[in-house]
């Protein structure tokens, strides 16, 4: 294993500040030239902030690109730990020049020209692989780019990289949302204890922590609109057709489509342009696909010609005078009043209308459709492609099964059983259902739009605020608008805006409107500061002064002063009388394994999957390590020598962790609290003074549930204001399940070679159900066996200490 190399540390060093509006990135000082990039806040910078910063020469796109690459270094893997970001473009700086001599010459492709932009990974994008998450496909480099990125390389969009995913687009298996084979589980950029929801769960968190200007995510089904609501950010299902569909790994040709998923509603109209729009080839793409008897029109319609100005809308007076829908419970506080009140506030002519769910909608086509388009996508990779067919990617995914199939791949066989012949009954049943479907989702929406009035246009609305019926299966419009936070959780909470056909100017509108005029959403490091706090961005994370971050890489390597020699065995599996036996036998020493740990501790920790076990670090360790080797020297010495050799204590030099309830003279006891956080105890407790006696060494602590979880019925479990969220390493999706999740999962990585929790509730859910979770052995002692003389306690007729 190795770490890898930060991308452009040089810019972590700069100390310039830039007031971050429009009026100062176009005003004449703006336009002097600097010798160095300015530090920008890239949480709020629009998209067409940037534009003016490069249009006046404060900023160029390489030093942009760059500040992502950072940006992506600092969360992705490392800090939070994300796990968004699967691959980077390796030609995304040589874009960025490109387009910096572009603009220097006065050519300005379009409104977007020099952004960097991310896409989730099922998008082709020539001389990157397109893998969908999925482990047969992770050497599928397409022939060409997608009909989407063509029209971002044609606008100067600066292609950054890919984006995990709920595999195949959360088509394939029985997987959570954001687990993927191939690229692993994405992680919730604002509550890392809550699923990030899919299938553009990649998309949702890059937006969400701001890796990239500009997000595209894809939709059949809700995979923009839930990712985008879960996650706090805008999300924009467009017109299926209206974004070219070719070169997308697909579930539905008929339901398909990517869209933008950003921080803000004038980024979403930004990306919007610069990527849709008519496109032969897509029409091609389209034509005659459905089947004989079936009009292409009915199915999509007709994509325009001519594109809308999306940034016209961006007008806080758009909705004056103009009729929305809405419908729902206009209840004082909630999300739906508060846009409601907005859109009143500015001139919006607002009148209820209830959502049409027209009856006889038959059932779903995207099992036949999965079958017959996945094909029709292998085929068109080019001659290259590793995989030329829904059936032998079964196969293939089949016979690596244990790298391939963690969740099985139920639904792709079930699509694959599906008879795509033209002629069969399923094939005359998939029409008729295509068709049906289609013509009754488009009417219920349509009559909302109405008003149930079609021959008066003085009674049509522009949008419908809330709810309609079967909108992804018509294929129609719809935005997510960030409305704030759940008070209690910090969970977000939204809106949603709909329109008809090819309305997105007018739901764009609409959002924005209701956007600036609340302007609800918070960047996480302010909504959850434990997952942010100790991140190395530029500018600093909000809180980042508080400091008392759990252990990172950097600082067990400057711990360790370089790499340690690999060891012949593994710690995951090596049981600790195994350990005993090659201490006392000099195979290995009380340095080397606890440098071993210490170094596992480093990849593991806040680096790489970011389990976030081990929330502090005994940084004397080394020293007593080279004490206990001492000791075993002459214990091998005296026994060599024929002396009888005294006994060494039955855990000498045998690394162990112990969560944070337990006092220990060298380390704060915060149970993850904030108002603990400097508490040092006077002595040991009996605990530790127990193990050391024994020769343990005190290797550090792990995280717990905030005061061992009887903090908030609101908290997660493994979850502390202090210590962050503790993630399970087999299931990072999964609950790490009770307070001593850390010293579960630490158990499982393999940081210690004994470790330390404790047990109170009467349900056993503090101790054994975290190393249920784990897959590691628990033991809860009688009450009272183990001294309670300096833990935390929780209530003293309860408490167990144990391993």
């Amino acid at each position: 294993m190795h770490r890898p190399p930060r991308a452009a540390t040089a810019l972590l060093s700069l100390a310039m500040a830039v007031t971050m509006t429009a009026a100062t990135a176009s005003s004449p000082a703006a336009a002097t030239p600097r010798h160095k990039p300015p530090v920008i806040d890239l949480e709020r910078v629009t998209g067409l902030q940037l534009q003016a910063m490069m249009d006046a020469g404060k900023l160029t796109s390489v030093e942009l690109t760059k500040m992502y690459l950072d940006r992506i270094n600092a969360l992705n893997k490392s800090g939070p730990g994300l796990n968004a970001v699967t691959q980077l473009n390796k030609n995304a700086l040589a874009e960025a020049a490109y387009y910096d001599k572009l603009r220097a010459k006065g050519i300005k492709l379009s409104p977007a020209m020099g952004l960097p932009v991310l896409m989730k990974d099922l998008i082709d994008v020539k001389g990157m692989y397109t893998s969908a998450g999925n482990f047969s496909l992770r050497n599928s480099y397409p022939a060409e780019d997608a009909g989407l990125v063509k029209k971002l390389r044609a606008n100067g969009v600066v292609i950054l990289g890919k984006l995990g995913l709920s595999e195949y687009a959360n088509f394939f298996g029985s997987q959570p949302s954001g687990f993927a084979n191939l690229t692993g589980q994405v992680v919730n950029a604002v509550d890392a204890d809550q699923n990030p929801s899919g299938s553009s769960s990649g998309s949702g968190a890059a937006a969400a922590a701001s890796l990239a200007t500009l997000v595209v995510g894809t939709e059949t089904s809700g995979s923009i609109i839930s990712p985008s609501s879960t996650q706090g950010i805008v999300g924009l299902r467009p017109t299926v057709g209206l974004v070219p569909g070719y070169g997308i790994a697909p579930i539905s040709a008929s339901q398909d489509t990517a869209g933008p998923m950003v921080g803000t509603v004038s980024d979403a109209a930004l990306l919007l342009q610069t990527m849709s729009g008519y496109d032969p080839e897509n029409e091609a793409y389209y034509a005659g696909i459905w089947g004989p008897g079936v009009n292409d029109t009915d199915i999509i319609p007709p994509v325009p010609h001519e594109l809308p100005n999306y940034l016209s809308a961006l007008d806080a007076n758009f909705v004056r005078g103009k009729r929305i829908g809405y419908n729902g419970t206009l209840t004082e506080g909630t999300p739906l009043k508060i846009a409601y009140d907005a859109l009143v506030q500015a001139g919006a002519i607002m009148v209820e209308r209830p959502v049409i769910s027209p009856p006889g909608v038959p059932g779903s086509v995207l099992s036949w459709e999965a079958h017959r388009d996945i094909d029709h996508y292998y085929q068109h990779l080019g001659p290259q492609a590793p995989i030329n067919s829904l059936a032998e990617e079964v196969a293939v995914n089949q016979s690596e099964e244990h790298q391939a199939l963690k969740f099985g791949n139920g639904t792709h066989q079930s699509a694959l059983a599906q008879d795509i012949n033209p002629d069969s009954a399923a094939s005359v049943q998939y029409r008729n259902n295509l068709v049906v479907g289609k013509q009754l989702s488009h009417q219920g929406i349509d009559r909302m739009m109405t008003n149930d009035t079609p021959d008066d246009s003085t009674d049509d609305f522009i949008a419908i605020l809330g709810s309609v019926s079967n909108g992804a299966r018509a294929g129609y419009p719809q935005i997510t608008v960030p409305m704030g936070y759940n008070s209690t959780t910090r969970r977000t909470v939204n809106v949603n805006v709909h329109g008809g056909a090819y309305d997105e100017r007018d739901i764009l509108g609409v959002a924005y409107v209701i956007e600036q005029a609340t302007k609800l959403r918070q960047t996480p490091g302010m909504v959850n500061p434990s997952m942010y706090r100790c991140a190395q961005t530029v500018p600093a994370q909000p809180f980042a002064k508080r400091g008392d971050c759990n252990p990172t890489y950097d600082q067990v390597m400057r711990m360790l002063g370089g790499r340690p020699a690999p060891l012949a065995f593994s710690l995951e599996t090596e049981t600790a009388a195994s350990l005993r036996t090659k201490l006392l036998d000099g195979k290995i020493s009380a340095v080397d394994l606890t440098r071993a740990y210490l170094y596992r501790i480093g990849l593991t920790n806040a680096e790489g999957p970011a389990t976030q076990a081990v929330r502090d670090l005994n940084w004397d360790v080394l020293k007593e390590a080279k004490e206990a080797d001492k000791v075993l020297k002459k214990y091998r010495d005296d026994k060599k020598h024929g002396k009888k050799p005294k006994a060494p204590g039955p855990l000498l030099g045998l690394p162990v962790l112990l969560d944070d309830s337990f006092d220990t003279a060298s380390m704060a006891t915060t149970g993850g609290s904030i108002a603990l956080q400097d508490l040092k105890p006077a002595k040991d407790s009996t605990v530790v003074a127990k193990l050391e006696a024994a020769g343990a060494l005190i290797l550090g602590k792990t995280n717990v549930s905030e005061l061992n979880g009887v903090f908030s019925s609101n908290m997660p479990k493994g979850y502390s204001s202090l210590g962050g969220q503790v993630l399970l390493p087999s299931d990072t999706d999964k609950t790490p399940a009770g307070s001593s999740g850390g010293s579960a999962a630490a158990t499982a990585s393999g940081l210690a070679a004994l470790t330390i929790g404790m047990e109170t509730s009467t349900d056993t859910a503090q101790l054994l159900a975290p190393a249920d979770a784990a897959g590691v052995v628990g033991l809860k002692p009688t009450v009272g066996l183990v001294s309670r003389t300096g833990v935390l306690p929780v209530a003293k007729s309860q408490d167990s200490p144990a391993r």
